[in-house]
This record gives structure tokens, C-alpha cells and sequence, in this order.
């Protein structure tokens, strides 16, 4: 039977081994080992955090220009009680991009009409070391739309009783939706 385990960090418990009948010289380097610990983690977290800010300053940017473009495609048709779930994707470059001081521009590419369910930007910083980069932003747009209950036959006439109005994902819908 093994009466004693080792173990690094463990410490013998009862009357002869209090904390203080050990030697100054031992104790120190334990607690001197937990606070450099403790420093290491917080500068590696400090030091991540600091590389993601370019990344946060280009998520906030691209997520209020894709709100304000489904908001205001939401105004020109009158849609009525939609959510968004937005996902934008960035490329992994912007992680080693400096913080923007002057503050991002947006811009929306300038050839022909957007597709909701697909908004590209482009993404710059004017600093003296400024860069550029595309962000997509593909949003999921929950709208009431009529849906049927049940398989409809062909030719035959549709009445009320055979759709419900239900909140679904419009912006692959293909074919249209019907809201009203």
C-alpha cells in the first residue's frame, strides 16, 4: 500500500505542517510562483485583445452599414415585425492590421443593385499605414410570411384555411414571399 502521494502542488495536512512552521524560504518562492503565473496569463490575454481590436473596429463598422441597409430596405417595403441574425465574415488578415485612428470608411462596392442577402463592403483606414479590406455580411431576415399547412394540389383554389402566416428566413427565399 503507497502511503505518501506526490504531487507538485499538494501539501501534507495536520498540526506539524501549518503554514507557518515552514521556513520563510519556502513559502515565498510558492507565492512568488502563483503571482508570475497570474502575470503571464494577463499579458497574453492583453496582448490578444490588443491584436483584435482592428477586427472589432471593422465587425462594428460592417454590422451598423448591413443594419442600416436591410433597415431601409425594410422601410421601402414595409415589412413589419422582421429580426436579423447577421453574419459577417472577415478575412483572417485583419487580425494583424494596427488600430484605425482616424476612423473607417465604408463603402458599398458601386456596380449595380445589391442583393440583400449577400452585402459586401469595402473596409479602409486613411492612416499613414492605412489598409484595405472586403467584408461580407450575409444576413438571416425573419419576416410573418404566408406559408401553406399542408401540401397544396395543383389547379386547386386556395383559401384561407390552408396557409398561416409564420416567421421565416426570406433572404434566400426564392420565387417571392407574401406578407400582406
Amino acid at each position: 500500500m503507497i502511503k505518501h502521494t506526490f504531487s507538485l502542488f499538494s501539501r501534507p495536512h495536520g498540526k506539524r505542517y501549518f503554514p507557518l512552521t515552514q521556513p520563510l524560504f519556502i513559502r515565498i518562492p510558492r507565492q512568488v510562483f502563483s503571482l508570475l503565473a497570474c502575470l503571464i496569463a494577463l499579458s497574453v490575454c492583453s496582448f490578444f485583445s490588443v491584436e483584435t481590436h482592428a477586427r472589432k473596429q471593422v465587425y462594428a463598422q460592417v454590422l451598423h452599414a448591413a443594419s442600416a441597409d436591410i433597415s431601409q430596405t425594410a422601410k421601402n417595403k414595409n415589412w413589419q415585425g422582421y429580426t436579423v441574425k447577421m453574419n459577417i465574415f472577415i478575412p483572417s488578415e485583419v487580425s494583424r492590421y494596427k488600430l484605425c485612428q482616424s476612423g473607417i470608411r465604408v463603402a458599398a462596392p458601386a456596380h449595380g443593385q445589391r442583393d440583400i442577402s449577400r452585402l459586401r463592403y469595402d473596409i479602409s483606414c486613411p492612416d499613414g499605414q492605412g489598409w484595405e479590406v472586403s467584408v461580407t455580411a450575409k444576413p438571416d431576415i425573419y419576416l410573418p410570411v404566408w406559408v401553406a399547412k399542408s401540401t397544396l394540389e395543383r389547379g386547386k383554389l386556395v383559401a384561407p384555411d390552408d396557409i398561416e402566416l409564420k416567421k421565416k428566413n426570406i433572404s434566400t427565399a426564392q420565387g417571392g414571399y407574401i406578407t400582406d
